[in-house]
């Protein structure tokens, strides 16, 4: 009797043992799971931008206006940009200039509507086409607009500037 009660404890154990590890087999996933987490950026489309312009400035979160060019005799630009239905999301305004990224302004969203705006002092050995791409937190570039910085109007000779106006009616 000593007999069988020492073999069916030992096969308690085995069992133990066995199912063990049959259990623990099991948890483990077929493939490793990376050791950097999923990307849970959210993917903007071009519908989640409502408006994307240039402006000379951005007051009360509204552009003054909007411009495709610009000449030297000014020195800042602004892009300001409507973001719609992104919540929780970022962007990223990537200025470009002859082909590289001169700055990159990033801005995380934080309503169903939101106004942002980046700007950029230019200078007059920086004149040609330049471009701001808006660009997703996943790296997705969804929208883009370009303006022309052109070097600064010169007068004609023996014309004179015409005096500035004060906003009076006489």
């Amino acid at each position: 009797m000593k007999t069988i009660m020492w073999m069916l404890a030992v096969g308690a154990v085995l069992l133990a043992t066995v199912s063990g590890s049959v259990a623990q087999t099991d948890s483990v996933p077929a493939a490793a799971a990376p050791d950097t987490p999923a990307s849970t950026e959210r993917v903007a489309t071009t519908d989640n931008v409502r408006r994307a312009v240039f402006a000379t400035d951005v007051v009360e979160r509204e552009p003054i206006d909007e411009l495709k060019s610009l000449t030297a005799d000014a020195n800042r630009i602004c892009f300001f940009t409507e973001i719609v239905d992104f919540e929780g999301g970022s962007i990223t305004h990537r200025w470009i200039y002859g082909g590289e990224t001169a700055a990159e302004v990033t801005f995380d969203i934080g309503g169903p509507r939101w106004r942002v705006y980046s700007s950029k002092n230019l200078t007059p050995d920086r004149t040609g086409t330049w471009t701001v791409e808006i660009v997703d937190g996943s790296g997705k570039t969804v929208d883009k607009a370009e303006f022309v910085y052109s070097e600064k109007e010169e007068s004609a000779p023996g014309q004179e500037e015409a005096e500035p106006e004060t906003g009076t009616e006489g």
